[in-house]
């Protein structure tokens, strides 16, 4: 067994340690217990002595003899990798399919190349951000650049100067840094900071955090994209839709009122939303155009600059400044002519989506109905937990996840929630 390469972590404002295998994975505490048995992992020693080394090191101290348990959930998370994982869990975006996916759209890939080409010279430098396949990098050679320093932490990294040389440029001009770009303290500031560290969430990936931390080192004149959009809509599932029956029985459910002639099978399904916490339940979907009928405009809740993040307040790990967080929008209904019901019931989500600002002139969005849509990104799906009243506005508040790593939003109508994503 061996720690995985890519993990990073981080200190919350509560104090506790969080750990990270990757850039889209979930983060995980640290106890005490835990540590240790990093440590020990760390140190190669094998799995049945831990208990041992940890009960040496911790004198006078009652430890367990079994950390299997705690063990097999670190490599669920792949913070521990064993042998099995070691060549395909170290980070999913080394994952050749997933990187295929995003140079293979061609409308995101060449909105990204035609703004590089606007404002690369002889004597640009690029920054490459998480550079993956090195595509950016490259591609800035290719338009001339005079050097260009690719970012990227998998084994991508070591990929980038073999298809520099197959596609005859300039080696010379190239560097590749493998590893994570925290990890970078001398570091010469380009000209030109290219990035494409977006989830489907596109906080998900750590864009704050990244962006925050390199412009504390750097002074770039072009940063590409300059900027990111959020937008909220009310939206009815078509029937259609795979996602009909599942959101339509999560309503049904949630709401149900349980008696002692309730079903088994309804008892069930209740508990199993209760159990899974799903009063905040959300998650990433491919929507397409046909699987759902707007009933409201699209809301735009805030937007965020990369111009210049080293002066980024946080308190309480929540953004203050270039982001709108927390604010309040009130959101009406496109009244539907052909249905009279004030209350509908059928089922109703608030779906989240993103503009990214490339450049001035050049934009990419994760909506299907958008004429900026380019198809690598997945829209945000937030189920309604009630009917809504369609006579009835929504108030919609949205903001940013205490650890900076993903969006937030509540939906409420008269003073009640009906939908809401919070902390992930």
């Amino acid at each position: 067994m061996k720690l995985s390469q890519s993990l990073s972590f981080r200190l919350d404002s509560t104090g506790k340690i969080r750990i990270r295998s990757s850039d889209i994975s979930p983060e995980f505490f640290i106890t005490p217990d835990i540590f240790w048995i990093l440590k020990a992992i760390q140190m190669n020693i094998p799995l049945p002595k831990i208990p041992q080394y940890i009960k040496e090191t911790l004198k006078n101290t009652h430890v367990p003899n079994d950390y299997s348990q705690d063990i097999e959930a670190l490599i669920s998370e792949g913070i521990i990798l064993n042998e099995s994982s070691y060549n395909t869990q170290e980070n999913l975006l080394s994952d050749s399919w997933i990187q295929w996916s995003m140079i293979s759209d061609d409308i995101r890939t060449k909105t990204y190349l035609e703004a590089l080409q606007k404002i690369i010279t002889s004597e640009s430098t690029v920054m490459d951000l998480g550079s993956g396949t090195g595509i950016f990098a490259l591609s800035s050679l290719h338009f001339g650049a005079k050097k260009a320093l690719a970012i990227e932490e998998s084994y991508w990294s070591e990929k980038i100067p073999l298809l520099a040389k197959r596609l005859g440029l300039p080696v010379d001009r190239l560097e590749v840094f493998s590893g994570n770009s925290m990890n970078i303290k001398d570091m010469k500031s380009p000209d030109i900071l290219v990035h494409e560290i977006f989830g489907n969430d596109p906080l998900e990936e750590g864009l704050i955090p990244y962006l925050m931390d390199i412009q504390k080192k750097i002074k770039p004149n072009h940063i590409l994209p300059q900027k990111i959009s959020v937008y909220g809509q009310a939206c009815e599932i078509h029937p259609d839709s795979s996602l009909f029956y599942k959101i339509e029985a999560f309503q049904k459910y949630s709401q149900q009122k349980v008696t002692e002639k309730t079903p088994f099978y309804d008892l069930f399904l209740k508990e199993f939303i209760d159990i899974n916490h799903w009063n905040d339940l959300s998650f990433t979907y491919k929507i397409t155009a046909q699987d759902f009928i707007p009933r409201s405009e699209s809301l735009h809740l805030w937007s965020l600059s990369f111009k210049d993040l080293s002066s980024f307040k946080t308190k309480d790990r929540t953004p203050k400044k270039n982001i709108a967080s927390n604010n309040c929008h009130n959101l009406d209904f496109i009244k539907n002519t052909q249905n009279s019901e004030k209350i509908v019931t059928k089922p109703y989500v608030f779906l989240l989506w993103f503009r990214m600002h490339v450049d001035n002139d050049l934009t990419l969005s994760n909506h299907p109905l958008q004429d900026d849509y380019c198809h690598h990104w997945s829209l945000i799906v937030v189920p309604f937990k009630n009917y809504p009243n369609l006579n009835e506005p929504l108030e919609v508040k949205s903001g940013v996840s205490q650890d900076l790593l993903s969006l937030t939003v509540q939906v409420k109508q008269n003073h009640n929630i009906i939908a809401n994503r919070g902390d992930r």
